[in-house]
């Protein structure tokens, strides 16, 4: 709530301080509190919804400073009697500007600078009304004479023409009326002339600037993409600027801006009660200023009040966000969206001490605790330090430092050979050659925190994409039942139930296999999964950064599982070698992790740009529970007593069992003509609706209903070919669904073939049916369009090896119609 958007923030901070009162009695008293509750009586929900609008919160801080530059403008004729003009100036509303006009002037006093505001706008009004007065005795003036032109060309020309001759009098307007007429005749005649020589010219200026533009941005576009721009901070020759723009060893490049808009992540690692507690504060610090030790208490007083804020933009003391949160760690990361810059507060100065010294940056984390005499303050529980650094002065570099090319980075092996810095500053120094190489950073920790903190050594990308792999092979091989009173079956089901999305009619079974208890956690990360990916998502467009989030994404994957298997393993690491001699009996090849991982990342992007741009338009399907298609539109859950599986030559996977289960458990479906819209309620990431096409023609599917991409090549096969149709007016739907092997020779090709049919107005019965042809001797390509890939199909004979029928019925609900996407 800022000041110039004139909430009533005394009396809004009081009814949220009852909301929040009331939201903490609830949730202290047990009672269910969720997106939906109520805190407040409706007299004080309608007096803050009240308040809210009579507000102005869609005015920014633009529209405040602009607001107030019309008012006080006198050369367009603006200021506070001429509120239309400033509507038109800044595309609002007439009705909204004069509003915010009386607000402005009532309620003007409780702005900071309302001295400095008035005073603005009252020099311009009196700017206004000196020209209004100019203009009227301007008015008067030639009011008093009946022909004001030859009147006062009299007064002019009283001198040199006697008047008294009206023949004089009248040559003399006649050669000034003719001047003026060959004049500006003259002038319009040049003005041509010169447009019309110079228009080939002047277009030749604009393609010229275009191109150079574009050369420019090309130039700037590779030179981030250039891996010898390492720790380059380039200059012009006229304008000196930082040998060195931010630490040698924070980034694997820099920017162009002045300061390193690198983000710096710390991972601590403890119980879930200590992970609620703690804190990570970084701090810069020189060799010369008194450390601060592990253990040591900090009055949270001055901790808090040099914090660094908007408001406070030189506080020595930095926070962090916690951005992603594990059972037994939580992630915190410093300039998360990059936008921030590095601000060092210290200040140098000419003594030896100052110029020489190392400087560094700390990570504290820190728990509060209570102080002597009741006081509070906080502990510091550990603490991680960068490697150290100098801070050079620009008229201190030596010339080749100052004047190096742009062509070279600065850490090239010319500039190095040719940097005559003195001592530590010098380029070929061997200190920092040693710092650069290693990029070592120390640690710090507590005795009582330390055994924690070292058991958790993550391993590395290869070794983390070796184990899961092995994971999926294990996934991919190990058999499921198709059965009720399957404990894969029971917990999965258990997960939509912890929704309170669906209710079992038979009772949960445990299961003692790690690898089932490894998949359900999973299952249970989605969401966290799928934050990670909608709030990272812009890095599919940065070659870069792509492969270090995919890093970060599999160490999320890695954590989860490696919390999984704790209570029987003594590390992940164990379990996965356990792992080994399975895996390497199964012949099923698992995907490209990277490649699977881009795909997927690809789609949620790609919705994140469909919601948020104008350029391309996505309208996320709704359902009509009043028209005809109210038969299919609606949410539809599992219904127990209607599953039956007719027949099973097929042995099914872990991995196929619950990739099944997260799509039909329940779903939202929409059917708007030729369209079939489909949704699972337990997506796993956020992305487009699978869309259908019932027009009987072979299309490819982007997407399945529980978001997975059709693009991971999963199991081994190649997705996202179907065809769909309608039977009897639209009371069978039918889709066909083509999984294709991703290498010929002996490979399967399997056909799934849905068929929905409406028997009674609240159940719906969907008949699964699994066709398989073995030896597929055709080698299948995404080169290849979906109407040729179904060509090959038919030349082979497909067996049935698998039918399941399932019923749903339809959830009766208010909420029915706001489905999420």
């Amino acid at each position: 709530m800022d000041e110039w958007q004139f909430y009533n923030r005394r009396r809004m901070t009081e009814i949220h301080d009852i909301e929040v009162s009331a939201y903490e009695l609830a949730k202290a008293s047990g009672d269910a509190v969720d997106s939906t509750s109520m805190f407040l009586s409706p007299a004080l929900q309608a007096e803050k919804e009240h308040l809210i609008q009579t507000a102005f919160g869609d005015w920014n801080k633009p529209h405040f400073f602009l607001f107030v530059k019309l008012l006080a403008r006198y050369g367009d004729r603006y200021g506070r009697s001429n509120l239309a003009a400033i509507a038109r100036e800044m595309v609002k509303p007439y009705d909204e500007v004069a509003r915010y006009a009386d607000t402005f002037f009532t309620r003007g006093s409780e702005l900071t600078d309302w001295d400095k505001i008035r005073k603005s706008i009252e020099k311009g009004e009196s700017k206004l009304l000196e020209i209004q007065r100019l203009a009227d005795q301007t008015a008067l003036k030639i009011k008093r004479y009946a022909n004001p032109c030859d009147a006062l060309m009299r007064i002019c020309e009283k001198d040199n023409v006697d008047f008294d001759l009206k023949e004089k009098k009248d040559a003399a307007l006649q050669r000034e009326l003719a001047d003026q007429r060959d004049e500006l005749a003259k002038r319009i005649a040049d003005a041509k002339a010169e447009l019309n020589r110079n228009q080939a010219l002047v277009d030749e200026k604009i393609m010229k600037e275009a191109k150079k533009m574009q050369a420019a941005r090309e130039a700037k576009r590779q030179k981030k993409e250039t891996k010898a721009d390492v720790d380059s901070a380039k200059v012009d020759d006229a304008l000196p600027e930082p040998v060195l723009r931010c630490f040698p060893h924070c980034c694997p490049e820099h920017t162009e801006s002045p300061f390193c808009a690198s983000s710096l992540g710390v991972d601590v690692a403890g119980s879930v009660k200590f992970l609620q507690q703690a804190i990570v504060l970084l701090h810069f610090e020189a060799s010369y200023e008194p450390a601060i030790d592990c253990g040591d208490l900090l009055d949270a007083h001055h901790i808090e009040s040099s914090l660094r804020t908007d408001s406070n933009p030189r506080g020595e003391w930095i926070p962090t966000d916690a951005v992603a949160i594990h059972d037994d760690h939580v992630e915190f990361e410093y300039n998360v969206d990059a936008e921030k810059g590095w601000n060092y507060r210290w200040l140098g100065g000419s003594s030896t001490q100052q110029r020489r010294c190392w400087h560094c940056i700390k990570a504290y984390v820190l728990v509060q605790v209570e102080g002597p005499e009741r006081s509070r303050k906080f502990q510091v529980v550990a603490i991680a330090q960068s490697p150290p650094f100098v801070v050079m002065s620009y008229r201190r570099a030596c010339k080749s430092c100052q004047k190096k090319s742009r062509a070279d980075p600065v850490l090239s092996t010319t500039s190095r050979e040719a940097c005559e810095c003195e001592g530590i500053y010098r380029l070929g120094d061997t200190h920092l050659d040693e710092i650069i190489s290693t990029g070592a950073t120390h640690v710090a920790i507590l005795p009582q925190w330390q055994a924690s903190a070292s058991s958790r050594n993550k391993p590395t990308t290869e070794d983390m994409e070796r184990h899961l792999g092995l994971l999926y092979g294990v996934l991919t091989s190990t058999p499921a039942a198709i059965a009720l009173d399957s404990a894969l079956f029971q917990q999965t089901l258990g997960l939509l139930c912890d929704d309170g999305k669906a209710t079992p009619n038979q009772p949960t079974s445990q299961t003692d296999t790690p690898t089932t208890s490894v998949l359900l956690a999973l299952l249970r990360g989605r969401a966290a999964s799928d934050l990670f990916l909608r709030r990272h998502a812009a890095v599919i467009l940065d070659q870069h950064d792509l492969f270090r989030l995919y890093e970060r994404w599999l160490g999320q994957l890695y954590d989860i599982v490696d919390a999984a298997v704790r209570p029987t393993h003594d590390t992940a690491a164990v379990y996965f070698e356990s792992l080994a001699a399975i895996s390497t009996a199964s012949t099923t090849s698992s995907p490209t992790g990277f490649e699977a991982f881009v795909a997927q990342l690809r789609e949620v992007y790609l919705i994140s740009f469909y919601m948020y741009s104008v350029a391309l338009e996505y309208t996320p399907p709704r359902m009509d529970l009043s028209s005809s298609s109210l038969a299919w539109d609606g949410t539809w859950r599992f219904h127990s007593p209607a599953f039956q599986v007719d027949s099973s030559a097929l042995m099914t996977s872990v991995l196929t069992v619950v990739r099944s289960l997260s799509m039909g458990l329940g779903f939202h479906l929409v059917l708007s003509p030729p369209s079939l819209f489909v949704r699972s309620e337990l997506a796993l990431y956020s992305t487009i609706w699978s869309e259908f096409v019932l027009d009987g023609k072979p299309r490819v599917l982007r997407v399945f209903p529980n978001g997975e991409s059709t693009m991971s090549n999963a199991g081994g096969l190649m997705y996202g070919d179907y065809m769909g149709f309608t039977i009897d007016a639209n009371r069978t739907l039918c889709v066909d669904v083509v999984c294709w092997p991703v290498q010929g020779g002996t490979a399967s090709c399997y056909v799934i073939r849905l068929v929905l049919r409406r028997s009674l107005p609240h159940f719906l019965q969907i008949r699964a049916t699994v066709q398989v042809t073995h030896n597929v001797t055709d080698q299948i390509t995404w080169n290849m369009t979906a109407a040729e890939r179904m060509d090959v199909l038919r030349r082979y004979t497909l067996a049935t090896v698998l039918v399941v029928e399932v019923g749903y019925q339809r959830v009766v609900d208010s909420e029915e119609g706001n489905v999420w996407v």
